[in-house]
């Protein structure tokens, strides 16, 4: 028994070639460099400006989304912070429900 190459096609598919010794891949894919499609998202920092109104959440959040999408934050990252964002919504809602109608608006 041989073993194969541990290269991943694009597809998902593995390469199947056998590997060469005392290597994880076969010929071509140990001379090959690095793909295109192999690099490694660019970190973003968040920051995000205060928090006090429901639009600053809401574009956070749509900050957030955009990021995950274009693959500059991995999953873990983008839970944690739109669970950050969840917080900072349930605390404007308690506090605006708490503070009652604004007498100054009437």
């Amino acid at each position: 028994m041989y073993r194969t190459c541990r290269h991943t096609m694009p597809t998902g598919r593995a390469c199947q070639s056998p590997a060469m010794r005392d290597s994880a891949f076969c010929y071509f894919h140990s001379r090959r460099p690095q793909y295109p499609y192999r690099r490694t998202p660019t970190k973003k920092e968040f920051k995000f400006s205060a928090l006090d109104t429901d639009k600053t959440i809401t574009t956070a959040i749509t900050d957030v989304l955009n990021s995950l999408l274009a693959s500059r934050i991995d999953a873990r990252k983008a839970g944690r912070l739109l669970y950050g964002l969840q917080i900072a919504a349930t605390t404007l809602d308690r506090a605006s429900k708490r503070a009652g109608p604004n007498p100054a608006a009437c």
